[in-house]
């Protein structure tokens, strides 16, 4: 018996199975791609808006973050735009829009956790149906019935257990992975906005120092 004899066996529930098992590796290769630091906090981006900003660019410094799409560009655009408001806005601002970013990437790692939390009940379910068929050829059988029959019966029915967790193994390891994965760069790409930052409060720290004096 190969390996197809033994999905085919499992039947539309073994195909679900199957089905699932492509979405996750589609959505494992996808976070591969996606889920960098490169992606979410170019390493090159925070010292051009620190240049910006310390030589008080203010608007090239924000249309910068506008054609970037990373997280980093994101935090600091809607900390930016704060800034006429002082550094107490600029600070809420960032804050916010970095809970926002990293609930969108945890939200986004859940579609991991929920195939490998459905991959084995649909196991279970197949295996279930299958004794309940198995039992049910047994009680309705005719005469005798060989022990190797009914057996085989309970072979394939436990099939589809097996393709659930050969499923659901893979896919809550990578849903493990990528959440570690996000939560240390997202924790890189506060300190590097916090960097950035620096040079926006130093200056508005200035500003008022300034203004004081004057008046």
């Amino acid at each position: 018996m190969n390996v197809f004899t033994l999905i085919q066996a499992s039947g539309v529930i073994g195909y679900t199975i199957i089905l699932l098992s492509f979405v996750a590796v589609a959505l494992i290769i996808e976070y591969a791609v996606q889920i960098r630091r490169s992606i979410l906090s170019p390493p090159a981006l925070g010292g051009e808006l620190r240049q910006l900003l310390a030589q008080g660019q203010l608007a090239p410094a924000l249309e910068k973050c506008r054609n970037d799409k990373s997280v980093l560009s994101q935090i600091l655009l809607a900390a930016l735009l704060q800034c006429e408001f002082g550094w107490a806005a600029v600070e809420k601002a960032g804050e916010e829009e970095a809970a926002k970013q990293a609930s969108k990437l945890y939200r986004r790692a859940e579609y991991l956790s929920v195939i490998g939390n459905i991959a084995p009940m649909l196991g279970l379910l197949g295996t279930v149906v299958g004794m309940v068929f198995a039992f049910e050829q047994l009680a309705s059988a005719e005469g005798y019935v060989r022990a190797a029959d009914f057996a085989q019966g309970i072979y394939l029915a436990l099939v589809t257990t097996v393709e659930g967790l050969l499923v659901a193994i893979p896919s809550l390891t990578a849903y493990s992975f990528f959440n570690n994965r996000i939560a240390a760069l997202m924790t890189e790409t506060l300190t590097a906005a916090d960097t950035v930052l620096a040079v926006v409060r130093k200056g508005l720290r200035a500003s008022l120092k300034t203004a004081e004096t004057r008046k």
